[in-house]
């Protein structure tokens, strides 16, 4: 699964400015994209995703998966950022399927217009069928950067 981090969350990382406790902590969200992801360097809000996003009218059972938690680890020139458990949407689909083309991830403000884009994962073609639909806590990192 390819990935990427929001270039406006690294910037906001750098100047320590990105709410929370940056990328290692709680208050995160997922939310699933009907659309294949692809960032643009000034993307910054949850909000700029706008019609790209599933609905639970396109696609049964669909919601955002709020709550989640990140561990930030480095290991041998490697940060890795993972999810602390698998992230499943329960009987996703069946009524009303979709495809499911990309994940983001973004820290949950409350607000659409204030919440950070984090990151974005390619899914290929995903058609639902209402059964579960789960994407896997990697432990090494479900988002990678190498360091010097």
């Amino acid at each position: 699964m390819a990935s990427g981090v929001y270039g406006k969350t690294l910037e906001k990382l750098v100047k320590g400015t990105f709410p929370g406790a940056g990328l290692n902590g709680g208050g995160f969200g997922m939310l699933l994209l009907k659309t294949a992801p692809a960032a643009v360097a000034s993307d910054e809000f949850v909000s700029i995703l706008g019609t790209k996003e599933l609905t639970s009218v396109l696609c049964t059972n669909y919601v955002r998966k709020t709550g989640l938690t990140l561990a930030a680890t480095l290991a041998a020139g490697i940060v890795g950022i993972a999810l602390a458990a698998d992230v499943t949407w329960t009987a996703l689909g069946g009524a009303a399927n979709s495809t499911i083309l990309g994940a983001v991830l973004y820290y949950n403000t409350g607000s659409d217009a204030t919440s950070p884009l984090v990151a974005w994962f390619d899914i290929e073609d995903y058609t639902t069928t209402g059964v579960d639909f789960t994407l896997k806590r990697e432990t090494a990192g479900n988002i990678t950067l190498a360091t010097a």
